[in-house]
């Protein structure tokens, strides 16, 4: 992606749905990050900013279905479709922009809010409810609270040690 954007090509970041997630913030995270989802840098070289990445997703996708003129950015006379999000891209950390959960979205004018998730409804994929403190520990295979796990195997109370006590990447 850097190749081409260093030569001025415009490209698209998409799916192909059938075999891969519908998600664009995990696409502008891979090409923002250059990272597999276990953390291991990939062809770091080829990392792009996050305004072009995001431009991939938006009008640039729109481009590539010869449809620039009617949607992918907000312009008098396009269509606005848009989504919603809780956060803004640019205003997190790069490792956290595909968690950035969908506010709603507003297609061709009607609007669409997503209803907010239940406390302890904030299962993550290990199904570690976030709200009620529990964090993934790889290495003992199970949902712990950090404050808890680090004064049971004595070791200091902080992100860092949790994570290399746990083996967390």
């Amino acid at each position: 992606m850097k190749f081409l954007k260093d030569r001025g090509i415009p490209f698209s970041l998409h799916s192909d749905f059938a075999m891969a997630p519908a998600e664009p913030l995990t696409l502008v995270w891979t090409a923002v990050n250059r990272v597999t989802d276990k953390g291991r840098p990939v062809s770091q070289d080829q990392r792009i900013d996050l305004f072009t990445a995001m431009q991939g997703i938006t009008i640039n996708a729109a481009r590539t279905l010869n449809l620039e003129n009617k949607i992918g950015s907000i312009k008098a006379g396009k269509t606005a479709n848009f989504t919603l999000l809780n956060e803004n891209p640019f205003k997190v950390k790069k490792m956290h922009i595909k968690d950035i959960e969908v506010a709603g979205v507003v297609f061709r004018g009607d609007l669409k809010i997503r209803e907010p998730k239940l406390v302890g409804g904030d299962k993550d994929t290990h199904g570690c409810i976030g709200s009620a403190g529990y964090k993934w520990c790889a290495k003992i295979q199970n949902c712990e609270r950090p404050w808890e796990l680090a004064k049971d195997k004595s070791f200091k109370n902080s992100a860092e040690a949790f994570n290399s006590f746990c083996q967390n990447k």
